[in-house]
Formats: structure tokens, C-alpha cells, sequence
């Protein structure tokens, strides 16, 4: 629950990064999605972009994967 919080905020800036959006990824995986709720909230409005980058569609995959379609399907629709 620490780490999710000190990521909230940098969304965007992990998906950038060779190694933090392993991070990311591994914090969906492994936590509820309603502590992982903020990187769905953090990527509205610029999923066409993260799902086109080479590191962010890794963290888009894992969002569709580890969350019920309900929370995805914002996502989805944008894409």
C-alpha cells in the first residue's frame, strides 16, 4: 500500500521509464485493483498514447488483465 502511494501522481512518468513500469506492473498484478485504481484515473484521457508506447502498453495490458471489465471498459472505449 506504501509503494501505491508514492506512485500516485507519477503514473505517467513510470510508463516513461525502462524500469519503474515493471513496477507498475507488478502492483497490479499482486494488489486489489481498488489500490491500483489511481493508475486507471492517472492514464483516462491519454490511454491512446500509453497503449502505443513501447513500455505503456505492458502497464495497459496488465490493467485489462487484473481488473473486472467494468473499470476497464473506460479504457477500452477510449482505445
Amino acid at each position: 500500500m506504501g509503494l501505491c502511494a508514492q506512485m500516485l501522481g507519477h503514473v505517467r512518468e513510470a510508463i516513461e521509464s525502462p524500469h519503474a513500469n515493471f513496477v507498475l506492473q507488478k502492483l497490479i498484478e499482486t494488489m486489489p485493483p481498488s489500490f491500483t485504481s489511481f493508475v486507471l484515473d492517472e492514464i483516462r484521457g491519454h490511454v491512446d498514447w500509453a497503449a502505443r508506447h513501447r513500455f505503456g502498453c505492458r502497464v495497459v495490458a496488465r490493467l485489462v488483465e487484473h481488473n473486472p471489465a467494468e473499470r476497464v471498459a473506460v479504457l477500452l472505449r477510449e482505445m
